[in-house]
């Protein structure tokens, strides 16, 4: 009875630690994805187009955001990989961001367009959408913009935004918010 105990700790260790070295190995799709050089423009772009539009309307602009650029562009490489709009995962993203980012009320835009100035059809899309209209006039400080070129010829753009409450307690609503 002890050695089938004795085996079967073993193997139960074996089991353990075969999981616990595959969940540690470098994985492409843990890894923080690059954007080339083109696409950080056509993101550095909207980027300017879109704190442009809000200090027309009187909003404050936006800041970027390492993780939420982080998380864009991996939204956005998903899109282009599968030629295919959408905001799958986003409800774990915006769990993500808000704990580890602590950025609240995460938001997600997303387009594709094969147009040659792809920033400009891109937010001017956003802008004759009502529902992507309203979205990037509300008081949002922070975003994470991330731009993938597709197979299909698309470029494909998410932008992530939201409300960093930098040094205010979760719970606590800062006035005029």
């Amino acid at each position: 009875m002890k050695a089938v105990i004795s085996i079967l700790t073993c193997c139960a260790t074996a089991v353990l630690l075969s999981s616990c070295a595959s969940s540690l190995s470098s994985s492409p799709t843990r890894s923080a994805p690059k954007a080339s050089q083109g696409e950080q423009a056509v993101a550095e772009q909207i980027f300017a187009l879109i704190n442009a539009e809000r200090a027309q309307i009187g909003k404050k602009p936006l800041r970027g955001n390492r993780g939420l650029n982080q998380m864009a562009q991996k939204q956005a490489d998903f899109m282009s990989q599968r030629s295919s709009v959408t905001t799958m995962g986003s409800m774990n993203r915006s769990q993500y961001a808000y704990l580890r980012l602590n950025v609240q009320n995460l938001t997600e835009l997303a387009n594709a367009t094969a147009s040659s100035n792809t920033a400009s059809a891109v937010v001017q899309s956003w802008k004759n959408s009502p529902e992507h209209n309203r979205t990037l006039r509300q008081s949002w400080n922070t975003t994470g913009i991330g731009v993938s070129q597709g197979a299909d010829g698309k470029t494909y753009v998410t932008m992530l935004v939201g409300v960093s409450s930098t040094g205010v307690p979760r719970s606590v609503t800062p006035i005029g918010w």
